[in-house]
């Protein structure tokens, strides 16, 4: 019923999309407390890294199979939430920090 619903209202699949793999990048950026990276001159955050390498691979991977379809706004709506949950992780943890 689920699915039926989520295809009668045009856009939540992109919000399921952004909440479900966001709240996945949250989680595991909360849990390595925030841990980052230098690349490419930039600080990223070690769970966001792995969660969009998931995502991806997983959106891509649908190109294999004849009843998935890989779609590009999926996986931009996958980045959006990956982005937002890391900026959010990061300030959590900061405060989380600083009342110690």
């Amino acid at each position: 019923p689920i699915f039926i619903w989520i295809e009668r209202h045009p856009g939540t699949d992109k919000l399921g999309h952004f909440f479900l793999i966001g709240g996945f990048a949250f989680f595991v950026n909360w849990c390595l407390a925030c841990r980052a990276v230098r690349l490419l001159g930039r600080e990223w955050l070690v769970g966001s890294i792995f969660v969009a390498v998931l995502a991806a691979g997983e959106e891509f991977s649908q190109m294999a199979f004849r009843y998935r379809t890989f779609d590009l706004v999926d996986l931009a709506a996958d980045l959006a939430g990956i982005i937002v949950a890391g900026w959010l992780a990061r300030r959590v943890t900061s405060r989380k920090s600083a009342a110690a």
